[in-house]
């Protein structure tokens, strides 16, 4: 027999048998997250001076020492304690482009967000980097900024890049308190950066959405900027995903967000088994404006294609099915040039 206990930070399912472990741990959390507030505030004393000045600060000397979950809390509840603080932190778009841009808005864009935060920081430490000691790390595809304002704990903004195909989401992140390096990009390669600058490179959601040609063509880009030994991670669809568009085909009404996926992959039973095989799996939706669906659509990567084609960029590869990591809805992909 089960229980279902849901807080904001978690979902724990409770098996009697292991009660009193779980209760614990449940009350841990609530434990934690009462002592927020009072946290905040003495950090927020302790740096008075930096919290009385105009000018932009560096996020990093003031919150390097605290755990992931309260630089969560911070970003999403705290920032309302004291309007000092609240200027110093990053701010959010209007809600209908959080809607536009990501499918969900306020918290639920950022708990979306933090999840891959957490997971990348995770896998660059399982790969024998620290983030602090990073020099630069790219977001490409940083849309509106969700994931990046994460990393300002770890890094400061000068070491942090972002770019975009789309300038309303780079003017969104200029003025989004954020200070980092944003630049707008065009759909296909080159970027502007020079050759091994970057010593992580991230792309969420990115790998999801491109041909192959595309896909291709942005790999050797992307080989290109980073440092030998450097880190590069993408995401794409799950399998499962075909499915969901199948499913949304049946429906007839969709959100704006979820039109371009009922119209992707109209054999389902097809892709599925082109999957499979290890084939490149990609239906030419387009994504409006500059994404044209001659390069943008929905699209699934299998292990058997990253396995061959990616060893040509990446001396060591590892694949990470959204199945097995169940940190959010995306295969994630791990190249070590």
């Amino acid at each position: 027999m089960f229980l279902l206990y849901i807080s904001k930070v978690k979902v724990i399912f409770l098996n009697y048998a292991g009660e009193n472990d779980l209760l614990f741990e449940f009350d841990d959390v609530i434990m934690k997250q009462e002592k927020y507030p009072e946290e905040l505030r003495r950090l927020i004393k302790s740096n008075f001076e930096l919290m009385n000045n105009e000018d932009p600060i560096c996020l990093k000397n003031i919150f390097s020492d605290i755990d992931d979950d309260f630089w969560f809390w911070i970003l999403t509840e705290g920032n309302q304690i004291d309007p000092r603080i609240q200027k110093k932190l990053p701010l959010m778009p209007e809600e209908q482009i959080q809607l536009n841009f990501t499918g969900r808005c306020g918290r639920d864009a950022l708990t979306e967000a933090f999840s891959a935060y957490k997971f990348f920081k995770q896998l660059i430490n399982e790969h024998g980097r620290e983030i602090s000691k990073q020099e630069t790390i790219l977001d490409f595809g940083c849309g509106w900024g969700r994931i990046i304002r994460f990393f300002l704990k770890d890094l400061n903004p000068q070491q942090i890049f972002g770019t975009d195909c789309f300038r309303e989401m780079i003017d969104i992140c200029h003025s989004s308190n954020m200070n980092c390096n944003f630049d707008v990009n065009a759909p296909m390669p080159p970027l502007k950066y020079s050759d091994n600058m970057f010593d992580i490179i991230y792309l969420y959601s990115v790998f999801s959405h491109l041909s192959e040609e595309a896909h291709l063509a942005w790999l050797k880009e992307f080989h290109r900027i980073l440092k030998p030994g450097g880190i590069f991670i993408a995401t794409t669809r799950p399998i499962e995903f075909i499915e969901y568009c199948h499913f949304l085909a049946q429906k007839k009404k969709v959100s704006d967000w979820e039109r371009g996926s009922k119209l992707a992959f109209p054999d389902p039973d097809q892709a599925i088994n082109d999957f499979n095989k290890g084939n490149y799996i990609f239906s030419p939706t387009g994504g409006g404006g500059i994404l044209d669906k001659s390069f943008f659509g929905e699209c699934c990567i299998p292990e058997q294609y990253v396995k061959e084609k990616w060893k040509l960029f990446f001396k060591e590869i590892e694949y990470i099915p959204a199945s097995l990591h169940n940190q959010f809805d995306q295969t994630v992909i791990v190249g070590i040039k």
